[in-house]
């Protein structure tokens, strides 16, 4: 990680190599395209020598080829929790014991037929079926079991809309929305006998309205397990549609979730709406998404009567500020949620507990390969130069806790 950090352009050249990874089929398809990307003027003259030098003898080749495969599996473990449900919960208990929370995700998106939907959906079933089982009879964690509203699922999982029918997209909407609606209606079902709360994350921006109507079509559906959604502080009109999605939820009976993120397909979205000459719907100063985190935040503090508020971020600013506004209204503790990334700030979670919140912990699992899109995005994350991880490593408190700007 330090040295991928020290050197951007490295830093390129090998999450291109991990993203063929998987494409590659023997020890000298490996060592080859490993010395490929590394034969770079970016890359350490130490780095690439030792690299030139083991392509050039088979024993060599394979030891560079198992070298490079072990190290991409163990940079998987570090951010993946497991390959499936079963296999997922003896991690998930131990959350638990220790005070913490879990929602579980199954990787995998954009999927281009529907038996990979179906397979998909098999997944998701799986890990309802497992955690919802297994979490019935774990030791009571009275913080974890309710908030304001009332009773709490031990554990929650998370779905992509993307995955659920072919063709995701405003152009097949309708195809493909009843498609996801009847394996929406499945995972439903299997969540409701177990007692497992739903989750809808919302990915790009140009699924984001039918993602939206997909989650408003299970609410109203009268559902009766714990439903939430995403709202990704990063786009321009975040705001906006949090303002609408909290005019819907006022109609109801019933308390929604929604959790506020910072967003995480940052660089797909600049990328694509340039190349189209698009606007670009994100913010392209980070500072001004953290500002609008702050914004949105705040309308999601007043709405807590109506809604399960819930907050994803490492970043300590953010976070404290919603603790102090949460305080600041009266709110009890119990009121708000904190949920974290899996392998990201681990100590975060418990001390919050201590403190007296509420936390979650995002864990995704599956294969290496479908899961190879999350973990690039993580260590995209985690070797930015605008880290917070990396800043709060560095960056004196009072640096940290500085004004933001805002939007």
């Amino acid at each position: 990680m330090k040295l991928l950090v020290k050197y951007p352009e490295l830093r390129v050249q090998l999450f291109r190599f991990i993203e063929s990874f998987p494409a590659l089929e023997s020890n000298d398809e490996i060592a080859r395209h490993l010395y490929e990307y590394l034969d770079h003027p970016a890359t350490p003259e130490w780095l690439r020598r030792s690299v030139e030098l083991a392509s050039r003898f088979g024993l060599g080749r394979t030891v560079a080829a198992r070298t490079a495969g072990l190290a991409i599996e163990f940079m998987g473990r570090n951010f993946i929790a497991g390959t499936d449900g079963r296999d997922a919960v003896p991690l998930l208990r131990r959350f638990w014991s220790k005070g913490v929370g879990t929602i579980v995700d199954a990787l995998g998106e954009k999927i281009v037929s529907d038996s990979e939907a179906e397979h998909y959906l098999g997944r998701v079933i799986d890990i309802v079926e497992h955690a919802g089982t297994e979490s019935a009879d774990w030791e009571p964690q009275p913080h974890l079991a309710v908030d304001h509203h009332g009773e709490l699922p031990r554990v929650a999982v998370a779905i992509k809309s993307t995955a659920l029918a072919p063709g995701f997209a405003p152009l097949n909407e309708a195809v493909a929305i009843p498609k996801a609606q009847r394996r929406v209606d499945v995972i439903i079902r299997a969540a409701e006998q177990r007692s497992v709360g739903v989750w809808f994350d919302v990915e790009q921006y140009s699924t984001l309205q039918l993602t939206t109507g997909l989650f408003e079509y299970a609410v109203e559906r009268g559902a009766a397990v714990d439903l939430g959604i995403v709202v990704q502080a990063y786009l321009v009109d975040s705001r906006e549609r949090l303002q609408r999605l909290l005019a819907w939820a006022a109609t109801l009976d019933r308390p929604v979730g929604i959790r506020l993120v910072k967003g995480a397909y940052w660089d797909y979205e600049t990328v694509i709406a340039k190349a189209h000459g698009w606007p670009v719907p994100v913010y392209e100063d980070k500072r001004a998404t953290d500002a609008n985190f702050i914004a949105c935040a705040s309308l999601m503090l007043e709405a807590a009567d109506i809604i399960r508020p819930a907050f994803a971020s490492h970043n300590l600013r953010s976070l404290a500020w919603v603790i102090a506004a949460a305080e600041a209204r009266g709110l009890p503790p119990n009121a708000i949620e904190v949920q974290t990334l899996f392998g990201m700030a681990p100590q975060l979670p418990l001390a919050l507990r201590d403190l007296g919140y509420r936390s979650r912990v995002y864990a995704p699992i599956g294969e290496l390969i479908p899961g190879m899109s999350y973990l690039v995005r993580r260590l995209l994350e985690n070797t930015s130069n605008e880290s917070f991880l990396r800043q709060q490593l560095a960056a004196p408190l009072a640096d940290l806790l500085a004004e933001e700007v805002t939007v």
